[in-house]
């Protein structure tokens, strides 16, 4: 990654179908945090998976007066413009983002799917995100 800059990207899913509920980015420019932006999203007719709900405790009352993807990817698309993306378990964030992309038909409308996406669970041979936080002494509070 040059110069230590790149977004991390973590997103939160309503469904199985992995329609996302929530994004959080973090832009980090010269190994500099530079913004943290989160998200709430509200999925396709606002429908969640009971399994899905117990993860992460978001319903559809939270999102019930929120966005829609189409509407947050106006603000936070830029973000993804020829920059590598850091994700824990890459395969999986990424394929929402995509899979959100194309269902709101963002992807017909010329927006290409991030070129570069680095893996920290690869990375670190699946560590869990929570070891990850521990073995670097980040603060998890936030």
């Amino acid at each position: 990654m040059e110069n230590n800059s790149f977004i991390a990207v973590d997103f939160e899913t309503a469904t199985n179908n992995r329609f996302a509920c929530q994004v959080g980015i973090v832009v980090v420019k010269n190994g500099v945090i530079q913004e943290r932006i989160s998200r709430l999203i509200q999925p396709p007719g606002n429908q969640y998976d009971n399994s899905i709900i117990r993860i992460h405790h978001i319903t559809p009352e939270v999102t019930e007066q929120s966005p829609t993807f189409d509407k947050v990817w106006e603000e936070i698309g830029h973000y993804f413009v020829n920059t590598p993306i850091v994700a824990h378990n890459a395969p999986f964030d990424s394929s929402v983002l995509n899979i959100n992309l194309e269902y709101y038909g963002i992807l017909s409308m010329g927006i290409e799917s991030p070129m570069f996406w680095e893996d920290t669970c690869s990375i670190y041979s699946g560590m869990s995100l929570h070891k990850l936080c521990e073995a670097f002494r980040m603060d998890t509070s936030k």
